[in-house]
């Protein structure tokens, strides 16, 4: 081979030009292998030591290279940090040669250096470039594997993450070099502690720490701590690494003889303040080995000093001008100057402050159809008026108060609705767990390639426990997603499908909502990366079919589900939770006493006797060698665990506060009792009454409840609640955990009857009390009955799905428990709580008792839109009624006029709503009478009659505010809104919606108050304040995407569709009439459907295309959702085109009117 200068004037290796020559001489003769060679963190090598020390790396390179080359093998170097090799012998022999390469570029004394190699052979008659592909391929799967290996095969070995980009950590960086170069000569320990408020990059930092220091020749050990692996047995080790690789050993004290004993040592201890007991308590040999130990601190505790040979130093938050240039260089794309600064604002000198705001905007924007820029620009700068008030469960609008007395103006909609999005790490209760680490290393392993793990296992085993920390181990891990959210959802007592559905979309949104299905639940999974833990279904309410259909249509979503046995969907993995070992019992209960005897040691001492040790850990938690069980001490407490965990738990629990003795005297009294695996023998009497009283209650409760219906004073309930047999589920509620459940339902049955039969009639006359304390459907009540919901069901759902009724009385709970669960959308809960009292058998019951259940079963069909059902069921009772019961077939024919209404029939309806009216004078019913007129009022304006419908909405008003119903005025105070709307009576509009919408707004669900936002954006656009439009309709789109009011999504796109027509944003205006025609469709709105269509026609007038809009709004107009309101609004539309020939459709919209089966 003759080349004429072509070689690189450092290295003396031929350069690219050679090597292009070469191979295609070497490909064109037929047998070629090429090994790509890349220096790994040559920029790091540059930035920390020199550039001289970059220089002499890639000449230690080169002479690895060369040294070792075999006859007839050509090295070259193709520019900055990468190398080539190009040979004739086989692929295989080329990787072990450049194993044999890392091996030796590993042992350089000054600076052990690495090299990612991808090793390809060529396939003729491919072209040369395909193989330089190949290799190239390959050598970035080495990276991405880890860095420092060779890879030949597409075959997953690993994954490593990127070194992550740092900014203003130059002098930091200088710092750690030369204090990883003092620690080098020092003689003696040193230690580098590194301080760092939470969210300014520590982790980052010590990553690129623990680099350099492997460059200097260190060996390194790295260990992490967060506040969720410190919650269990060697959390901290598991994730431990030895020179980048994972740990093998299974303890600290196992690794100490797998050191290299000529290198020096460098210990990486990330949050040392956060690791389990267990791993600190046995770094100690690895410390005494250590050259120097590199701390990372979230918080930098009190102030005292560096020790000697000590370097302390502080991570500062970055400058804006480093935030902005994060900001400008991010993959989504640069920002406007406003979203900017708001963002940099928002982030306060932290990288993972700005990526969880950069990702909740993003996402909050998507739910808005609108830009960042446009989003924050709209609102702080050009829609003053739309600022006023809040967005969420509670606030999702606020009266358009007078700005002048207003104070000052509240965050915009947008900002009050970005806190749902932002990830969080929730406050999970956990326990300390022994053993397991097999366990869980599996289920770490099985989640990572299972989109849906099952850990199986009998209540009481501990597979909630288990359950929880591997889905906050993966949330900590930054797996799936760094801005992954966890949600835990109970699933206990849940009975039907749809129902889970609802309490998913429940723990999502952080509301209950009135509707739910697969795509509206997995459209909110979808927004975000998600971690579900599902707690304990029961089989037909999570069947193997929801789970799939669920997974299909959420693929980034990610689930753990604790179960009795696997549930057989797709791609399911199985954790089996198998008793832990004796082994296992064994180890946990020496350390348990090893530190007990520890503790008594230390107290015994004096209180100063204790102290830090270099790790940063408390040096009292160090175990004791000096003292045990005996061996058949320690044998009958393994026997008698049984390997069960409850009562490893109960032992550890009795070790810990009172000594060896008293867990042995525990044993004894278990024994004495039989071998029950959920007997708790820690437990006296009065605390198993508890927790047999306490399991009537079939679902979640808080304290006071507990304490009402178990009669147990606080410090017991809390000491059953540090002893786990009580569990925090979400916030202030509790729940017995697994075991005790099980104990009080089979054990406490048998032998505490007369404590369960006491427990339920004092729930029972608790819910009774507070649901008659004030006037039903009152503000008082609403606000009381809605607060104590969970627990008023709970007492009252484990009457009604036994196979009889024991206590009557729960029959009349359930009729004044039921507004409450429909005023705040719980339609589900509802339906199934009806549907298990109309199935239990009711002979001696009242027949009066009975239609009032009938009659709320048929209302709730007709709110979840079931309205043949509910037509069904309402004629039913009203022929069950007859004439011995007025009321309720009056009641039967209020439900069938709603429905008649829901169906479009305004005119039937309104007739029946009139015999309504008779019907509520002759029965002297106010409610009936005010319901009944405000429905007829409503059927009047879909029928053109709005004068008489005024007339006869205002006396309603009347009856409606002196009955002190809120959600029944808010009801009446809408139907008000509509027919003012409609007579074009802006400002009264305006005000009862706002009236109406503050009423929802404090008593009523998120669905309701939609509706007003809704009936106000149009007010706006009607009366030309189209900023104001624009900005209510938006909210409207965000907040009905949440609960899955589709018909309101499709409302506030034709809004948003009207205000950029007359903006003159055609191409904005045609899309959001488009979106809105093929949504209404699919969820069967016709009217939306055609005042979308005449939307489109508007449209295409103001673009001067008059025939087209002419034959597109003969279209709408004929369109069967074509009322009365829709021709009204367009009649001046249909006037002006009226001398226009009709034309044909442009392309698009004549593909649209296909897809809606139009002609």
């Amino acid at each position: 081979m003759q080349h004429s200068d072509v070689r690189d004037s450092l290295t003396g290796l031929w350069t690219r030009s050679a090597f292009d020559a070469d191979l295609t001489r070497r490909t064109h003769e037929g047998r070629c292998t090429l090994l790509l060679c890349d220096l790994d963190y040559l920029k790091l090598i540059n930035d920390s030591f020199g550039h001289l020390a970059g220089d002499q790396a890639l000449r230690d390179v080169t002479r690895a290279l060369l040294d070792a080359k075999p006859e007839g093998w050509n090295v070259y170097r193709l520019g900055g940090d990468e190398f080539a090799v190009l040979c004739s012998d086989p692929v295989e022999q080329v990787v072990a040669w450049a194993q044999a390469v890392q091996a030796r570029l590993d042992s350089l004394q000054e600076r052990p250096l690495k090299l990612s190699m991808g090793a390809a052979a060529h396939t003729p008659p491919a072209p040369p470039l395909e193989l330089f592909a190949l290799a190239d391929r390959y050598l970035y799967l080495a990276k991405r594997q880890g860095r420092g290996r060779v890879v030949a095969t597409d075959e997953p070995q690993g994954h490593s993450a990127a070194l992550p980009r740092l900014l203003e950590r130059d002098e930091a960086s200088a710092q750690a070099v030369a204090a990883l170069q003092h620690a080098l000569h020092a003689g003696s320990q040193s230690t580098l502690t590194i301080q760092s408020a939470p969210g300014l990059g520590l982790s980052a930092f010590l990553a690129r720490v623990t680099l350099v220091a492997q460059s200097l020749g260190y060996q390194t050990l790295e260990l992490s701590g967060d506040a969720y692996r410190a919650c269990r047995q060697y959390g901290a080790w598991q994730g431990a690494k030895l020179n980048g690789v994972p740990a093998s050993a299974p303890a600290p004290a196992d690794l100490v003889a797998s050191l290299n004993a000529s290198r020096p040592l460098a210990i990486i201890a990330d949050l040392p303040e956060r690791f389990d007991p267990h791993t600190a308590a046995e770094l100690g040999p690895l410390l005494e080995r250590a050259t120097i130990l590199i701390s990372g601190r979230g918080n930098s505790g009190p102030d005292t000093g560096p020790r000697p040979g000590q370097t302390v130093m502080t991570l500062p938050p970055l400058s804006a001008r480093a935030i902005r240039r994060l900001i400008d260089h991010h993959p989504d794309g640069r920002l406007g100057a406003q979203a900017s600064a708001w963002l940099v604002q928002r982030a306060a000198g932290s990288p993972a402050q700005l990526a969880r705001w950069w990702a909740a905007l993003h996402l909050e924007a998507s739910l808005r159809h609108q830009t960042v820029d446009e989003m924050i620009g709209g609102e702080l700068v050009g829609g003053a008026q739309a600022q006023r008030g809040g967005e969420g469960p509670a606030d999702l609008g606020a009266s358009a108060s007078d700005p002048d007395t207003a104070g000052p103006a509240p965050a915009p909609h947008w900002e009050a609705s970005l806190a749902q999005h932002l990830p969080v790490w929730p406050k999970l209760h956990l326990p300390y767990l022994h053993a397991r680490m097999g366990q869980i290393q599996r289920g770490l392993e099985l989640w990572r390639t299972h989109a849906l793990l099952t850990v199986t296992g009998p209540e009481g085993r501990g597979t909630h426990r288990l359950a929880l920390q591997l889905a906050a181990e993966q949330l900590a891990s930054g797996w799936p997603h760094a801005a992954a959210r966890l949600h835990l959802v109970s699933l206990a007592g849940i009975r039907s499908p749809e129902a889970t559905l609802a309490h998913i979309m429940a723990a999502l949104l952080g509301y209950p909502v009135a509707y739910a299905d697969v795509p509206l639940l997995s459209r909110l999974l979808n927004r975000q990366p998600t971690l579900l833990m599902l707690d304990r279904p029961e089989p037909y309410a999570l069947p193997a079919r929801l789970l799939s259909e669920l997974r299909q249509h959420s693929p980034d979503t990610r689930m753990i589900v604790t179960a009795d046995a696997p549930l057989g969907a797709a791609e399911e993995a199985v954790l089996p939770l198998l008793p832990v070992t004796d082994a296992e019992v064994q180890t946990a209960l020496l350390w348990e006493l090893r530190r007990d005897t520890s503790h008594r040691q230390s107290n015994q001492d004096g209180p100063n006797s204790g102290g830090t040790n270099s790790s940063g850990t408390n040096s009292n938690s160090t175990p004791s060698d000096d003292s045990g069980p005996s061996p058949a001490d320690l044998a009958a407490l393994t026997e008698h665990v049984n390997g069960e965990c409850p009562r490893l738990d109960g032992l550890l629990t009795t070790i810990r506060s009172f000594g060896l003795p008293a867990a042995l005297e525990q044993m004894q009294r278990a024994s004495g009792r039989g071998k029950a695996q959920y007997d708790f023998p820690e437990l006296g009497p009065p605390e198993r009454r508890v927790i047999a009283a306490l399991s009537v209650l079939d679902g979640h409760f808080d304290l006071p409840w507990a304490g009402h219906v178990a009669e147990a004073s606080p410090f017991l309930l809390s000491a059953m609640l540090d002893r786990r047999m009580v569990q925090p589920v979400s916030a202030g509620l509790m729940a017995l955990s697994d075991g005790a459940r099980r104990y009080g339902r089979v054990v406490g049955l048998r032998r505490w009857p007369a404590v369960r039969v006491r427990a339920e009639q004092r729930a029972l006359a608790h819910a009774h009390e507070l649901l008659t304390l004030h006037p039903p459907e009152s503000g008082p009540w609403l606000r009381q009955v809605g607060q104590h919901y969970p627990m008023i069901r709970a007492a009252l759902t484990g009457q009604l799905h036994g196979p009889a009724l024991r206590h009557p009385q729960a029959l009349e709970i359930l009729t004044r428990l039921t507004p409450s669960a429909v005023a705040q959308g719980r339609f589900y809960d509802a339906r199934d709580d009806l549907q298990a009292a109309l199935r239990l058998p009711l002979d001696g019951i009242a027949p009066a008792q009975v239609l009032r259940l009938q009659l709320w079963q048929a209302q709730i069909w007709q709110q979840l839109g079931e309205h043949s059902r509910a037509q069904q069921l309402a004629e039913r009772t009203q022929h069950n009624a007859g004439a011995g019961h007025p009321k309720a077939a009056a009641w039967a024919s209020l439900i069938m006029a709603r429905t008649l209404h829901r169906r479009s029939d305004y005119r039937r309806s309104r007739r029946l709503y009139a015999q309504c009216q008779q019907a509520a004078q002759t029965l002297s019913d106010p409610v009936m009478q005010v319901t009944a007129s405000g429905g007829w009022a409503r059927s009047s304006i879909y029928l053109g009659d709005l004068a008489a419908a005024w007339q006869a909405i205002q006396s309603t008003l009347a009856q409606a505010e002196a009955l002190g119903r809120p959600l029944l005025l808010a009801r009446t105070l809408n139907t008000a809104a509509l027919v003012a709307t409609e007579q074009r009576r802006l400002p009264e509009a305006s005000a009862f919606f706002e009236r109406a919408l503050a009423l929802q707004q404090q008593y009523g669900s998120p669905s309701e108050q939609i509706l007003n936002l809704t009936g106000l954006g149009w007010v706006a656009l009607l009366g030309g304040d189209l900023d104001r439009s624009v900005s209510l309709s938006r909210r409207v789109l965000r907040s009905a995407q949440d609960v899955g009011q589709s018909w309101e999504v499709g409302n506030a796109l034709v809004n948003l569709g009207h205000a950029a027509a007359r903006q003159g944003q055609w191409d904005s205006a045609l899309h959001s009439h488009m979106e809105a025609a093929r949504l209404a469709a699919h969820c069967d709105a016709p009217s939306v459907v055609a005042e979308a269509l005449g939307g489109l026609a508007d449209v295409l007038h103001r673009q001067n295309k008059s025939g087209e809009a002419r034959t597109l709004l003969n279209v709408a107009l004929h369109h069967p959702g074509a009322n009365t309101e829709m021709t009204n609004f367009f009649a001046p539309l249909h006037h002006r085109l009226g001398h226009y020939p009709p034309t044909p459709l442009p392309d698009d919209l004549g593909k649209l009117l296909g897809e809606l089966g139009l002609h």
